[in-house]
């Protein structure tokens, strides 16, 4: 059986024994620091298996759409079927932005 929040995070802190002895302050630095772990680890399993923003922009060249809305994404003889590249038709790759910094 999957063990509650609560649970873990007392058997974390050794008990209720150990965290009855705690400050007020010292148990919620404890809740945070534990709700903080929580959420990296979720953040951590959602990304997974998500490609990166250089693997994407590899494959922009490799396609006959870009990912987006409008003309400028598609190649002209795609717009009924964009995910269907049987031309060999690719877009260009767009110029990069201006660093305006």
């Amino acid at each position: 059986m999957e063990m509650s929040l609560r649970e873990e995070l007392l058997a974390l802190l050794g008990g209720e024994d150990a965290v009855s002895c705690m400050s007020h302050e010292d148990r919620a630095d404890a809740l945070e620091h534990f709700q903080a772990e929580k959420l990296e680890a979720a953040i951590v399993a959602r990304k997974a298996g998500k490609p990166s923003v250089q693997e994407l922009a590899d494959l922009i060249d490799t396609r006959g759409y870009r990912r987006g809305i409008g003309n400028i994404f598609i190649h002209t003889r795609s717009n009924k079927r964009p995910y269907e590249d049987t031309t060999g038709l690719k877009v260009k790759r767009l110029a990069p932005m201006p660093n305006c910094a």
